[in-house]
């Protein structure tokens, strides 16, 4: 297998050349490859934050090093097609409740209480048995039929938010799976080293932070590193690649202007209307629509008037969906789930109560599961 993945690599590598990270590449990768880069989910972009400032030293020490079980052989799930709930959605309207998943119009049984959900263009990750002991999770991947094991007692689990990659740590090994190809397409030896949090999957590349056991004691001694999927070349980055990179996929809307950065993730309704929190928790700002400049008026019910609500997923390119926070210390968003649409300006209710819902994410869900 390795054999394999280093030919593969190689051919690769000979018929792209050096990398070149520069924009007309990336469009000539041509109209799919723009499009699925437009299809952001809001909520991933506390992956990115995470990777810039780094984590706590303690959740360095943490599952790191765990004894990995021998896990089922990967095999290719169901080819079945999914029909989604709505002609042209992208990514179907996915949220769980304990073991119950609802993905788009259809409702899947998971193995075990559902600890991780990851949507992807093509089906959706499971991540089942968690609950704070990585070495009894199991992973499944589905597209909405039939659910295939993929891995089991694994850490660090983190889906790109564009793309099709979903990436883990196994043992001592970064684990890059591609929903796409239906398998694992790399394999990487930390050789000794290890992870500080995050993983980051984009499309084309994985970043993540390593570091010397016997010499580190903080985050910032570790070494950024980018792995190119083209080439199979591993190297050194910084945070200056990595903020270039990513900035090369904006978020749907931004709070401040059309051309800012600072994604607009969390919402107050004000007037029955959702306005933007600046980056700091500042006073309710605009929300703009990045793909047209335009500012974004969505209303929703009157009786969300005054309420917080945080973006968790992006359906299309028109439609997201956001849930409440529910009252109290840290106003966890455990609330009714709503789905919006930009062209009707309009929000309408899809699911109701305080619930501990399990939501998709890049790194971990919104809600918490018991």
């Amino acid at each position: 297998m390795n054999g394999m993945l280093r030919d593969m690599l190689t051919e690769r590598a000979n018929a792209a050349g050096s990398p070149d990270l520069h924009v007309h590449d990336l469009i000539a990768h041509g109209e799919r490859r723009v499009r699925r880069r437009r299809r952001v989910a809001l909520v991933g972009t506390a992956a990115a934050v995470a990777l810039t400032v780094g984590a706590t030293f303690a959740l360095l020490q943490s599952g790191d090093r765990m004894a990995s079980p021998v896990g089922p052989p990967t095999n290719p799930p169901s080819t079945r097609e999914v029909t989604p709930d709505t002609t042209g959605r992208s990514r179907p309207l996915t949220y769980g409740l304990g073991a119950t998943i609802h993905y788009g119009d259809r409702t899947i049984q998971a193995a075990g209480d559902a600890d991780g959900l990851f949507v992807f263009d093509d089906g959706v990750a499971i991540l089942t048995g968690d609950d704070g002991r990585p070495a009894n999770n199991r992973l499944f991947f589905t597209e909405g039929s039939e659910q295939v094991e993929i891995a089991r007692g694994i850490g660090m689990l983190t889906a790109g938010e564009v793309g099709s990659l979903l990436v883990w740590l196994d043992g001592d090994d970064v684990v890059i799976f591609d929903t796409h190809a239906r398998g694992v397409v790399a394999r990487v030896a930390l050789n000794g080293m290890r992870l500080a949090r995050p993983i980051s999957p984009l499309e084309d590349a994985v970043y993540w932070t390593e570091y010397d056991d016997s010499t580190a004691t903080k985050v910032s001694d570790g070494q950024l590193v980018r792995y190119d999927m083209s080439t199979g070349n591993r190297a050194p980055a910084t945070q200056a690649d990595y903020r270039a990179e990513t900035r090369r996929t904006p978020p749907m809307l931004a709070v401040g202007s059309a051309d800012s950065f600072a994604p607009a993730d969390c919402c107050s309704v004000v007037d029955s209307r959702l306005q933007g929190h600046t980056p700091r928790g500042g006073a309710p700002a605009p929300v703009f629509v990045t793909a047209t400049g335009e500012r974004l008026r969505v209303s929703v019910p009157d009786r969300y008037e005054g309420e917080t609500l945080s973006v968790f997923q992006w359906l299309d390119d028109d439609q997201f969906a956001i849930v409440m926070s529910a009252p109290g210390v840290g106003r966890v968003p455990s609330g009714d789930l709503l789905v919006c649409r930009v062209s009707s300006g309009q929000c309408r209710t899809v699911a109701s109560g305080e619930q501990s819902w399990l939501l998709p994410g890049p790194g971990a869900s919104l809600g918490a599961q018991d």
